[in-house]
């Protein structure tokens, strides 16, 4: 496994809006539009209160063209992390923006930043016009996001990127090269010190009376820094002093703000202030379960109108989220210490409590806060399932290492992080701390508890790879799903998760249908938003998986909107709709759709287990089945990128190797298709790759072992398309061995099954299949209740004709329509209704038919395929 792709937060990728009280810092626009004239980097870096993210939302909403937005969290540590941000604000961009398609069009493939990075800028590069990427707070993240992302994406996206970058610190040094050379210019905190004309404006604002003289003194008491400035303002009276005092102390300005800016508001309002300022994000629901107020919504506003130091963000109809100016909120926090720790550890108890079930990570770092470690494990332990599913294995590995030293030996986090590293692609790691973990349990005294004992079962779900242990760990999750008491997020995400394994295990298709279904249901009921967009895109593959393709064509459109929002889990999910359409045209005989499907992700890439890698299979399947030599030379290197081990229960090997037979096959060389699939005899547990070895070794002239293939798949595996495949192939042999009628018994049966469906891959023959041709023929004059459908196929085969079938020049598109329709007992009237063409048309193109043919009548054309 590997690190997942971890959607940014909505308020994440959105600036904020425009604050009352502030004033427009056209020096700032100023030197960003220099910059961007020049066409470097504008790198903006200035202490903490210097209003930098207040001054470039200002410009973002005035600037031509459209802008991403991205604000990083001290969570943000990695440049894969910052990435996805990157990914994630530019999606956002791109959806709101006409034009910027190619950008919705990216698959991301976590594990291969490179590879990203080389979608996005070919994205990027392809655009008609330049887009601005902000990242804000940029010094929490490393060094790293200089070289690996910024630079990368600036020298290859044709000129068609303007990056501005703001934070607090470091950034001079992480772009000194490119300052040095003029690929980036620093926009320091001189250009957002305040200047005496915009604390005029500023205080005329408010309104507050002002002098020249006292301008010159706040200028000298606060250096230009904006954050003093506006408490010196806010706190200001028509005969306020300032005395020249330095604002840049800490501790000095903790005091400050109770002791001038907070000492001329009305007690609630001050009391509120301390005690929500615990979070740096809040909304009005934990602002009245921190304050105990229920006008918290309104007391948030009343600070924004007053521009106490709190942004606000909004998106549609969700409720807004505010967040505090760092600065202003750390030294209201030491503040409210003073008051008391004990009341500071309570809040942010209560803070953990509340925001555990929407943001169960922020908790446990308000549950460290409050001193209460044995809280933050216990969040852990009860929300790892979907915390992996919905937000990345790493943030969540963090945690758990965040925990007290004792905790390192609980065997439940033991077991938590194992899953983590293992998502994150350290096998080893995972596999050393797992060992620790059982042996943990094995020297305990007392017998494990039942939470312990579902931990070990989930973890198993997650680490097993080989069918056999991923068999016995699904088996132990179904158990606790039916006898343990689950919170009802938990029980969604472990159905998810647990069709999500069957899925991948093959051993009961519909079964996984329905944990699917249910998980969609649920997640949709409660409002999990996220998981119902995984879940969708899961269950349209589940239910062309399964054979129902009208049922999976129904769910195209929304899991289609699902992947243009649902970015997590794109290292196993990337690409799945594509496969899920490929299939079912695969399946319809569709190939022309069933290549574009596939060759579409293939060429967005993926790595060698994912759908990309499915997709490379049945890209080789569907050249086999057209039997056209330039796709088939195509499909053959493509292979090389299938995986060579079984991970997470799925045989890359076997998909591998029958897609190599079949194209072995289609030129001919059926000796090295046989060769390829001999040590493929046993493998049971792929029913597709069993119905095309079966299909091999009966094209191949050995009945007997295509019949023993198809006798080791399992009845309850045999979805629509393998049970049509199985009694089409059981049929011709039927035919061969001289038992015609069990033949066009098994036939009958198939057609029941793929006409609903439209399943027709089955029937098709290949030029040189002249037995299941033979067979279709036969079975038309011998009568069915799918004459149509069965037409269809007939007509499908003309093309395939063998060489000593067609006497005179090929028959058109239209032709070969008609002429399948002949072999059936149908009438001309009754073709030219199922065509809703005129009998006339019909006979005219009958008449072209038998010429071509070298035939005088109807019977004498049939008789030439046969």
């Amino acid at each position: 496994m590997a690190t997942q792709w971890t959607p940014s937060a909505w308020f994440l990728v959105t600036p904020p809006q425009p604050k009352p009280g502030t004033i427009h810092r056209h020096r700032v626009d100023s030197a960003i539009a220099e910059v961007r004239a020049r066409g470097q980097i504008a790198v903006l870096m200035a202490p903490s209160g210097f209003g930098k993210t207040t001054a470039l939302a200002a410009w973002a909403a005035s600037v031509a063209g459209p802008v991403a937005w991205l604000t990083l969290t001290r969570h943000d540590n990695t440049a894969q992390q910052v990435l996805a941000g990157v990914f994630n604000a530019l999606q956002r961009m791109a959806r709101e923006t006409s034009g910027l398609e190619a950008i919705l069009d990216i698959v991301p493939d976590p594990p291969d930043a490179n590879l990203m990075l080389e979608r996005l800028s070919r994205a990027l590069a392809g655009l008609s016009q330049q887009v601005t990427i902000i990242i804000d707070d940029a010094h929490l993240a490393a060094a790293a996001l200089v070289d690996d992302i910024i630079t990368v994406l600036n020298e290859h996206s044709g000129g068609n990127v303007f990056f501005v970058v703001a934070g607090t610190h470091q950034l001079d040094s992480w772009f000194n090269e490119h300052l040095a050379t003029g690929a980036a210019s620093l926009i320091g905190h001189d250009a957002f010190a305040m200047t005496g004309t915009e604390i005029a404006d500023l205080a005329a604002l408010a309104p507050i009376p002002t002098t020249p003289e006292r301008t010159q003194a706040i200028i000298e008491a606060s250096h230009g820094w904006p954050v003093a400035i506006r408490l010196m303002l806010s706190a200001a009276g028509p005969d306020t002093e300032h005395d020249g005092f330095s604002l840049v102390d800490g501790d000095l300005l903790a005091e400050y703000i109770t002791r001038t800016v907070l000492q001329d508001m009305r007690p609630e309002l001050v009391d509120f202030i301390l005690t929500v300022t615990t979070c740096s994000r809040v909304t009005a629901d934990l602002a009245e379960a921190l304050s105990g107020r229920s006008d918290a919504a309104a007391l948030l506003d009343e600070c924004v109108r007053q521009g106490l130091f709190i942004d606000r963000f909004v998106d549609g109809e969700r409720d807004p989220v505010y967040r505090w100016h760092e600065v202003f909120a750390r030294h209201c926090r030491i503040a409210a210490i003073g008051a008391g720790q004990q009341r500071v550890r309570e809040l942010n108890r209560t803070a953990a409590r509340w925001l555990t079930p929407s943001f169960p990570i922020e908790a446990t770092v308000h549950a460290m806060l409050a001193g209460a470690p044995e809280l933050a494990a216990s969040i852990l332990r009860d929300n790892w399932v979907p915390l992996l599913i919905e937000s990345g294995a790493e943030t969540v590995n963090a945690r758990c290492l965040a925990l007290p030293e004792a905790w390192a030996r609980d065997p439940e986090i033991l077991l938590i992080r194992a899953c983590c590293l293992d998502m994150q692609g350290d096998a080893t790691a995972a596999g050393i701390l797992l060992s620790r973990a059982h042996a943990t349990i094995d020297a305990a005294e007392t017998a494990p508890g039942e939470q312990l004992l579902h931990t070990r079962s989930f973890a198993e779900l997650f680490l097993a790879h080989d069918h056999p242990s991923l068999v016995a760990a699904a088996d132990q999750v179904r158990a606790v799903l039916h006898s343990a008491s689950l919170d009802q997020k938990t029980q969604a995400h472990a159905l998810f998760l647990l069709g999500w394994v069957e899925l991948r295990l093959r051993r009961d298709p519909v079964g996984a249908v329905q944990l699917l279904a249910s998980a969609h249901r649920a997640a949709t009921t409660a409002g999990y938003r996220k998981l119902a967009r995984r879940a969708v895109q899961n269950l349209l593959f589940a239910y062309a998986n399964a054979g129902a393709f009208t049922t999976a064509r129904e769910l195209i459109a929304e899991a289609e909107a699902a992947r243009e929002e649902s970015l997590e889990w794109q290292h196993y999910d990337a690409g799945i709709e594509y496969v899920a359409r490929g299939l079912i045209a695969y399946w319809q005989d569709d190939l022309t759709a069933a290549e574009s499907q596939f060759r579409a992700l293939i060429t967005q890439g993926g790595h060698d287990t994912s759908y990309t890698a499915l997709a490379r299979v049945f890209f080789a399947l569907t050249a086999a089945a057209t039997g056209d030599a330039r796709l088939i030379a195509e499909a053959a290197p493509h292979l090389s990128g299938v995986g060579s081990a079984e991970v997470h229960g799925v045989p890359w090997p076997v998909y591998r190797a029958i897609g190599g037979a079949m194209l072995a096959a289609a030129t001919g060389d059926y000796a090295r298709a046989l060769t390829i699939i001999e040590p493929l005899s046993e493998a049971s547990t792929v029913p597709v790759t069993s119905v095309l070895m079966a299909e091999l070794y009966r094209r191949a002239g050995q009945p007997s072992a295509a019949m023993q293939v198809l006798s080791k798949i399992p009845r309850r595996v045999q979805v629509s398309f393998v049970r049509t495949s199985v009694l089409v192939t059981s049929a011709v042999i039927s035919r061969q061995s001289g038992d015609r009628a069990r033949a066009h018994r098994y036939l009958e049966q198939a057609l029941d099954l793929a006409s609903p469906e439209g399943i027709a891959r089955p029937f098709n023959a290949s030029c040189d299949d002249d037995a299941l041709r033979e067979l279709l023929t036969e079975h038309a004059a011998w009568g069915t209740a799918h004459e149509g459908f069965l037409a269809g196929q007939l007509a499908g085969t003309v093309e395939g004709v063998s060489r000593n079938q067609v006497l005179g020049a090929a028959l058109s598109r239209r032709e070969r329509e008609i002429f399948g329709y002949l072999t059936t007992t149908m009438t001309a009237e009754e073709i030219a209704g199922a065509l809703h063409v005129s009998v006339n048309t019909v006979r005219t193109h009958q008449r072209a038919i038998y010429r071509k043919l070298g035939v005088n009548n109807r019977r004498e054309a049939i008789k030439s395929r046969i």
